[in-house]
């Protein structure tokens, strides 16, 4: 039940980010586009050497770059805003 609604969260983020991008035409969208893609390549090679490393390998080593782009992507927009 909780992954079903996390899940759909996330989903819906997304689709909120996608629409939230489109009035700031076709540079926001291909930057969006590249960063996302960008993320869920590397999320899926973390994914694959967690494999090979072994057992419970994959959550811990996918879940600690959640935590990296998160925290990376929160200190990016504080630096941001500061700027305007």
């Amino acid at each position: 039940m909780l992954l079903s609604a996390l899940g759909f969260l996330a989903k819906a983020s997304l689709v909120a980010m996608a629409v939230l991008t489109m009035p700031l035409r076709i540079g926001a969208m291909a930057t969006f586009a590249a960063v996302f893609g960008g993320l869920v390549a590397v999320n899926y090679g973390l994914g694959l050497l967690g494999n090979w490393l072994g057992a419970g390998w994959r959550d811990i080593v996918q879940g600690s770059f959640g935590l990296v782009t998160i925290v990376g992507g929160a200190k990016d927009g504080c630096e941001g805003a500061g700027k305007r």
